[in-house]
C-alpha cells in the first residue's frame, strides 16, 4: 500500500510552507530555554529549594486540615502524622497540627492517641489552652480520673494568674 503523496507536496507547496520554519525556530528556541533554565535552577536554586523545605509541615497540615472539614478524618489522621515528621517554619504551627491532630483522633474514637497528641502539644508550649481543654476531655471520655484532674491542675497552674477564664475552667474538671 503506498501513500497519495498529493497531501504532503499541499503542505510543502502550500499556505504551510512557511509554518514548518517557524515552527521548527519555535521548538529549538523552547528547547534551548528549558535546557537553560534546568542548568540555572540546578546551579543556583538549591537555596530556594532550601527556603522552602521549612514549610513543607505548614503546608501538609493546611491539607490535613482541609481533608478533616471535608469529613475525611481517616485521610487526615494519615496526613497529619506526614505533616508531623516534616519541618515547620512556626514553632506554634506544630503546637496547632498536633491539636488538629488529636481532635481528628477524637473524631475517631482514639481517645487514648489523641490524649498523647495534646500532651505533646503541651509539651511545646504549655500554655496552648485548647490543648489543655482537649486533654481533659480525652482523659474524661476514657474513664482516667486521676490523669484527668492532673491534667486539670497542670491547665489550672499554667492559666494561673495570667487568664482567670482558663482558671476557671480548669476547675470544672477538678469537682
Amino acid at each position: 500500500m503506498t501513500q497519495d503523496p498529493a497531501p504532503i507536496a499541499r503542505i510543502h507547496n502550500g499556505p504551510f510552507r512557511r509554518v514548518l520554519p517557524l515552527s521548527l525556530f519555535v521548538a529549538a528556541l523552547l528547547t534551548v530555554l528549558f535546557a537553560v533554565s534546568v542548568h540555572l535552577f540546578a546551579r543556583h536554586g538549591g537555596s530556594f529549594v532550601d527556603s522552602l523545605s521549612y514549610r513543607v509541615g505548614e503546608v501538609v497540615a493546611a491539607r490535613a486540615k482541609s481533608l478533616a472539614d471535608s469529613g475525611q478524618p481517616q485521610l487526615a489522621a494519615k496526613v497529619f502524622q506526614d505533616a508531623l515528621r516534616a519541618q515547620f517554619d512556626d514553632p506554634r504551627q506544630r503546637v496547632w497540627c498536633y491539636r488538629r491532630y488529636g481532635e481528628t483522633l477524637m473524631q475517631l474514637d482514639r481517645w487514648a492517641d489523641a490524649a498523647e497528641t495534646f500532651n505533646s502539644a503541651l509539651a511545646l508550649n504549655e500554655k496552648d489552652w485548647p490543648s489543655h481543654r482537649l486533654l481533659c476531655e480525652a482523659l474524661k471520655n476514657l474513664g482516667r480520673t486521676q490523669s484527668l484532674r492532673d491534667a486539670a491542675r497542670r491547665w489550672q497552674n499554667a492559666a494561673t494568674p495570667i487568664n482567670q477564664q482558663e482558671v476557671k475552667a480548669a476547675q470544672q474538671y477538678l469537682k
